[in-house]
């Protein structure tokens, strides 16, 4: 990884992902972050993220990626932020990515919903604030960085088997099915 690269992947022009990073982004430059802090942003929404990289200087925007491009691009990265502070539709599966690849991942409470595991930690904050100061304080020690990543590896590896998310399918379901109000007669 190089040092004081942070990486990111969004569609830019989707609100809640541009929103997040504008808020990130912001909280970030009140820290003045030098010529050593880089947040490398990959994804869609050329002309969100090209405004975003015009108001923040250490962002540089890629564009989309392919996969093994990403994949060596990520390499790179000292840090894998997600910067999610409100409640999308859908599922965030960047943060499985990331865990799988085994980068040093920091996101948000809301990023982190719906994912199960049981042993590691995910660095989480729950204020643009709160994740730029983390960011920063992150990338400022090696060892920090360096055991973010190992509590990751433990996640990677503690997520639940396909038997018990099958389970867990099968309840939901079934809960699903007794809830559902009985029509009228």
């Amino acid at each position: 990884p190089v040092p004081g690269r942070i990486g990111m992947v969004a569609t830019a022009d989707h609100y809640p992902n541009r929103a997040g990073i504008d808020s990130f982004a912001g909280a970030l430059a009140r820290h003045k972050p030098g010529d050593d802090v880089r947040v490398r942003l990959v994804g869609g929404g050329e002309a969100a993220a090209r405004e975003l990289q015009c108001r923040f200087p250490f962002i540089e925007y890629l564009g989309p990626l392919s996969d093994q491009a990403l994949r060596q691009e990520a390499a790179t990265w000292s840090l894998f932020v997600h910067p999610l502070f409100w409640h999308a539709r859908g599922a965030s599966t960047k943060i499985a990515t990331a865990v799988g690849w085994g980068l040093p991942v920091l996101t948000t409470p809301a990023g982190l919903r719906g994912y199960r595991w049981r042993a590691g930690e995910i660095a989480t904050a729950a204020t643009p604030i709160g994740m730029a100061e983390r960011a920063v304080q992150l990338l400022s020690h090696p060892a920090a960085l360096a055991a973010a990543r190992e509590s990751v590896l433990q996640v990677a590896q503690s997520g639940p088997s396909m038997s018990e998310l099958g389970s867990a399918l099968a309840r939901a379901l079934a809960e699903a099915r007794h809830a559902r109000p009985q029509a009228a007669l």
